[in-house]
Parts: C-alpha cells; structure tokens; sequence
C-alpha cells in the first residue's frame, strides 16, 4: 500500500474535478470565480493497494527481515495549510473584509510565527475558519469547534504562566477575542477575554526587556491595551495593572501612538476611565480630559474633512489608491475612540456646570457629538464587517446619552444595521444599560455636589447585578 503521489492543484479545482493551473497568487479558475485558492502546490499521496495479496507480500518482507519503506504523513502540513490560508485571506479584494482592517501590521507577521507555538497555531486555525464563515455563511460548525479546541490549547499553555508569558501567547488571545467578535457573540452576554489578556499582559510585562523590544511586541502590547481599555467602562471584572505603567513608561514605545492626538494616548483613556467610574465626581480632572476631548475632535474632524474630498460622485471610496483609503479609515476609528469620552464627559460635566458660564455651549457641543457619531455611522458602511467593530460601542453611547427621540431613532436604525454583519450581536441592550449607569453617575454626583449624604449602594461603582439587570447573566472569562 505505497504512497503514490497524487494531483497539487488546489482545493476548489480537486473537488470540482478539474484541472488546475496552480498558478499564483491563485489559479485561473478560482481568479475567475473569485473564491479563494488553497492548498495548491501542496505535494499530496494517495494509498492504493498492490492486489488482493498486498498485505501478506508486506507481512512477509517484514517476516523475513526485508528493508520496506513506509510513508509516513508529514506532521507540518497542517501547519502549512493554517499558514496557507492564513496568507490567502490577504488575497481577499473587497474592502470589508480585509485583514489589514483589523490587525493591521500584526497580521502579515503572524503566518512566520507559525509552527512553534500549539496554542497560537490553533487559535490561527480558529480565525480561518471563523473568516471562513463570515465570508461565506458556511462552515459555522468547523469554526465553532475549531475556537473551542484553540481554548482548550490555550488553557493547556497557560496552566505554567510565567513559560505562557510569550508575545505568541499574547497573540493568540488577541486572535480569539476576534473569533469570539465573529462567531461567539451568542455564548457570551458581556465582556470578551480581556480578562484574560490583562493577566497575561501583566506576566509578560516581567518578561519583555523594555529597553531592546522588537516592533511586533510593541504593537501587540497597544492593540491589546486598548482592548482591555475599551471594555473596562462596560466590565466591571477588567483591571488595568502594573503593565500599563511599564508601556507608558520612558522606555514605552510612544512612537506608535500620535502624539497630537490626547485621547488615544494609553495613560490618558486610563485615566478618562477611572473619572468616569468614580462614584465621587472630579470636576477638574474631567474638565481638564474634557478639553482634550474637544480639542482632539475638532483635529480628527479636519483630517477627515481633508482626506475625503478626494470621494467625489465620479469617484467612489473603493477606488481610491489603497493607502489612502488605509489613512481616511485610521483617522475614523480615532474619531470612533474619542467620541464616546467626548459624549460621556460632556454629559457629566452638563450636570456638575449648570450655572457655569464657560459651559453653556455644552448641549450644542453633544448635539454635534451625535450628529457626528450618525455621520460615522454612515461613511464606515464600506468597511462592515470585519472594520467597524467600533460603531455599535459608539453608537450605544450617543443613544444613551440624547434626549432626542428623533435621534435616538436614527440611531436605533444604524444599531440594527451593524447588528446585521455578526450572528449574536445584539447592541440595544448594551446602550440601555449605558444610558442607566450614566444617569445614574450623574445622580450620585449631584447628590454629592448638593452635600447630600450618599448611600451605600450609591458608592459603589459598576457592578454585576446592575448589568445582569440589563443585559442577563453574564460569565467569567472562560480562558482563566
């Protein structure tokens, strides 16, 4: 039963039974067809019995101490395919579901990274095939248990941390919050794996030498922060820890982040946070963020305005030049990560400053805060699904905070809209619990202001009970 050396054509052309012309960086066939090409090139064996009497002939020669050469099935194919197509949704032309969207300079780093780590090999197997499904409705299954074998892996590598403290492991984390962004929104009612991601963050932050890192860890460790940053408004499990202080620290690689910009500075969201889930207001500490806010906003806002001249009737987004279709994208996500702080601190500081004169354009300034999260809403459509995992966090906001049933509406409609692109997703009740805590923030500051006594359930700050209340039981990180 020797190996005998069958067809490299690719996958699509071996199960259509045609003939392939393995060409690259895809076949003609699967070019025309505009489906992806894998596994083309790949040197296969079939198994074929030498007649009726091949396995005595090979009992025999073995019997009579006769030399027989047995195939043996390469081990690194499987991760030869995971890498293969990993690479081949770079392929992918239309603009929404593009990697680049998501990771950026990580992901074209991630296929040499491949082989050495089980975990990471796994949870990159996981991501192609929740890609899979979200690009083609089929294979829900296969990417179901490939994300769970990816947990069940990354379980295993993590039971030693200060061994799993890896940029590898770190990555492979980063890869399953995506897949659960992607096809495990149903399993869990709030929150992702950033709690998971904060623990090991802090074991990795011992390990890493601050002083001679490489580009890859640098952008790993910000794309993760601002992860966890974003979800600790909402998830009352996350918590920053001493990694932060270390990444912005004087050896942090503030190269990456743009200066000009206050709000995405890491320390800067830090502390936006913590004034916002205080039960005790810091009027000027939120009036010194707030500045930061507006100021940033009224930055983006022009850079926006600047780059999308050139979207015209006769020139659609799609067909401009790629890196400047890369630079509007950019300068939209940093407006879908300052909105919220602007909304959220205007909305406070409206309470805290009725009387003060400085502050009296404050509900015409959240009026064109929504009116510019609708907008976003609006010119981020060519980059649904897998680039605007930002909007429906935004768009919650701005519902929670507008008294305007008008507005509300139409922000309403944008939600369901975006629901669309993630079987699961399910955004309302998410901004009806923001629009309860932020009233409720604002009670308790203005109770406070008045010298009236708090209670103690007023002193606390986001708890469980009070987002089960809204949003259902939710569930620990199943990684640790």
């Amino acid at each position: 039963m020797p190996g005998v050396p069958s067809s490299r054509g690719c996958k699509a052309c071996r199960v259509q039974k045609k003939k392939c012309d393995q060409k690259h960086p895809a076949c003609s066939r699967c070019s025309r067809l505009e489906i992806p090409c894998v596994e083309r090139g790949q040197q296969r064996f079939k198994f074929v019995e030498q007649g009726p009497q091949a396995p005595n002939q090979v009992a025999r020669r073995l019997a009579a101490g006769r030399k027989v050469t047995v195939v043996v099935p390469d081990l690194s194919n499987q991760t030869d395919h995971i890498r293969n197509s990993f690479i081949d949704a770079f392929r992918v032309s239309k603009l929404g579901y593009q990697f680049e969207l998501v990771g950026g300079s990580l992901f074209p780093e991630i296929p040499k990274r491949l082989g050495s780590n089980d975990a990471l090999d796994q949870s990159a197997s996981a991501l192609v095939g929740a890609y899979k499904y979200i690009t083609t409705g089929e294979g829900e299954r296969e990417a179901q248990e490939k994300y769970g074998m990816a947990l069940r892996t990354l379980r295993v590598t993590l039971q030693n941390l200060k061994q799993g403290a890896t940029a590898d492991t770190l990555t492979t984390i980063w890869l399953l919050m995506l897949c659960q962004n992607w096809i495990a929104r149903s399993h869990v009612r709030y929150g992702t794996h950033s709690e998971g991601m904060c623990t090991l963050l802090n074991a990795f932050a011992e390990t890493i030498d601050w002083q001679s890192y490489d580009n890859y860890d640098a952008q790993l460790i910000i794309a993760s922060t601002y992860m966890v940053l974003n979800e600790q408004l909402s998830n009352p499990r996350v918590a920053v820890g001493p990694w932060l202080r270390k990444l912005a620290g004087p050896y942090g690689p503030k190269n990456y982040i743009p200066s000009e910009i206050q709000m995405i500075k890491l320390r800067k969201m830090e502390r936006a946070n913590k004034l916002l889930l205080d039960p005790l207001p810091d009027r000027t500490g939120m009036e010194d963020i707030y500045r930061d806010a507006r100021s940033d906003i009224t930055i983006i806002k022009r850079n926006v305005t600047e780059v999308s001249a050139a979207i015209t009737d006769e020139t659609p987004l799609e067909s401009l030049p790629l890196n400047h279709i890369y630079t509007l994208y950019i300068y939209r996500i940093r407006y879908c990560m300052v909105l919220p702080y602007a909304i959220l601190l205007n909305y406070s500081l409206a309470a805290l400053a009725q009387n003060d004169p400085e502050y009296q354009t404050l509900p015409e300034e959240l009026a064109f805060y929504i009116d510019e999260v609708i907008d976003t809403a609006r010119s981020m459509t060519p980059f649904r699904p897998l680039g605007t995992e930002t909007v429906p966090p935004v768009l919650s906001v701005a519902w929670a905070a507008s008294e305007d049933a008008v507005k509300q509406a139409q922000i309403e409609a944008w939600i369901a809209e975006y629901d669309k692109d993630f079987a699961g997703a399910n955004t309302m009740p998410v901004a009806k619990w923001c629009r309860k805590w932020i009233k409720g923030q604002r009670e308790k500051w203005l109770a406070f202001c008045a010298g009236r006594p708090l209670e103690d359930d007023q002193t606390d700050e986001v708890t469980d009970a009070e987002l089960e209340a809204t949003l259902g039981p939710g569930r620990k990180c199943c990684i640790l």
